[in-house]
């Protein structure tokens, strides 16, 4: 018998922690990641957690949406020249106030993003 396993996983660019993402972020199929924006994504997702997240988060939110749109399959790291284009001239937002607190001055980047809420239960449900 064959294994089901749930559509996103399908997409070249998702694994179990974005997989996590998209779950916390209430997208469930590949129709709604179409109907979804990276930024909005991004921000929501720094919100819900209550942390900063790496921007390459982005990056491979709008691979995936692309894909999802599109079909077509792209490295993530595809999207980081578009982000820095736009970080380089002040339309990409980072992290705002609004959507999450500052992480302790004593927390690193590194620290940020290998924190994940344990959901092994759900992840073994995957397939």
């Amino acid at each position: 018998m064959k294994e089901i396993k749930n559509e996103l996983l399908t997409l070249k660019n998702v694994g179990p922690a974005t997989y996590e993402d998209l779950y916390e972020l209430g997208i469930h199929s590949i129709r709604e990641l179409a109907n979804a924006d990276p930024d909005e994504l991004y921000l929501r997702l720094q919100k819900i957690t209550n942390r900063k997240h790496d921007p390459c988060v982005w990056d491979v939110f709008a691979a995936i949406i692309h894909e999802a749109k599109t079909g077509i399959k792209q490295p993530w790291w595809e999207w980081t020249k578009v982000r820095k284009k736009r970080q380089g001239n002040g339309t990409f937002l980072l992290h705002s106030a609004e959507f999450c607190n500052q992480a302790p001055k004593s927390q690193n980047f590194s620290t940020v993003l290998h924190h994940r809420r344990p959901q092994q239960a759900r992840l073994k449900n995957l397939h």
